[in-house]
């Protein structure tokens, strides 16, 4: 994923955002074990987030220990003590979307871009083909969604919900896996509005840069890749505004359906005050470009 979603540290209790930075912190000594030392650099936020809304789902609260960071080995850090399966399929989940996510790279149009992904997709290969064999079905979703965005884009569609669809579907599936009845489904909700988010703003961080190579980007066709009509890229930014903040009330909504208190004021930070400071930050880089 992209790192968009993330806690909004001035607003968390310094007990959660210990918690909160353990479980990224499990994650990433996870990655190493399972998966080699590369594979720490992939680990986004987006993961934690993930991993800590299963782990609230499951009704799993995993007990804490201080630590060396396995990164800086003279620094300590707080980890989970918790052998908890949420952790193992996070990780898989993360190795099997960076290889996709190396294909993707090595057709992009930045000469650097795709030397970098051409340099790493043998590793990718490697923690691709270990992570499906441990889950396969994520393989599937994965690899479907991806499909169905090829499809998507290929139409160069300006509709943004069918756009974003596929990411969208993807991540419900995916968060909701291994669930059932009540809790499946609010999942699946969750889920599909967090995709969603993320597949508007990356669209949206993109716009100028899609603007200029030409690849495909829903914003950039409605304004016909033409970055200098501002008066068309206010309507875009306002449009696009609205559509993440419904994005982002519709996943909270869903998560007050959730039976759980672990991990609750972490996920309602997240929810709430995270990703609508994610949402202006962009905005404003795209306000002060023009």
């Amino acid at each position: 994923m992209f790192g968009y979603v993330r806690a909004y540290k001035p607003e968390l209790k310094i007990k959660d955002y210990e918690t909160y930075k353990s479980i990224y912190c499990t994650l990433c000594t996870k990655l190493g074990k399972r998966y080699g030392i590369l594979s720490r650099m992939t680990l986004s936020y987006d993961f934690t987030f993930f991993a800590i809304v299963r782990l609230a789902a499951s009704q799993k609260c995993p007990s804490f220990f201080k630590g060396r960071c396995c990164v800086n080995p003279l620094k300590k850090c707080v980890k989970c003590s918790s052998n908890a399966e949420e952790f193992d399929y996070t990780c898989a989940v993360a190795m099997i979307m960076f290889y996709y996510k190396l294909k993707d790279d090595i057709n992009d149009n930045g000469f650097f871009k795709r030397l970098l992904s051409c340099f790493l997709y043998p590793f990718g290969a490697y923690v691709h083909n270990k992570a499906k064999k441990r889950y396969p079905d994520v393989e599937l979703i994965v690899k479907e969604a991806i499909d169905n965005q090829q499809k998507v884009e290929a139409k160069k569609t300006q509709s943004i919900d069918e756009a974003a669809h596929p990411t969208s579907e993807a991540m419900s599936k995916l968060i909701s896996y291994g669930f059932d009845g009540d809790t499946k489904t609010i999942l699946e909700r969750i889920g599909y509005c967090v995709g969603r988010w993320v597949y508007i703003s990356d669209a949206l961080d993109d716009f100028e840069k899609d603007c200029k190579s030409g690849s495909y980007n829903t914003f950039a066709i409605r304004s016909e890749y033409c970055y200098d009509n501002k008066e068309m890229n206010n309507i875009i930014y306002t449009s696009a505004e609205e559509m993440l903040n419904r994005s982002a009330d519709e996943a909270y909504i869903a998560y007050e359906l959730l039976d759980c208190e672990n991990f609750k004021p972490i996920i309602e930070n997240i929810l709430d005050c995270g990703m609508s400071t994610c949402t202006q930050k962009i905005l404003e880089r795209k306000v002060v470009k023009q």
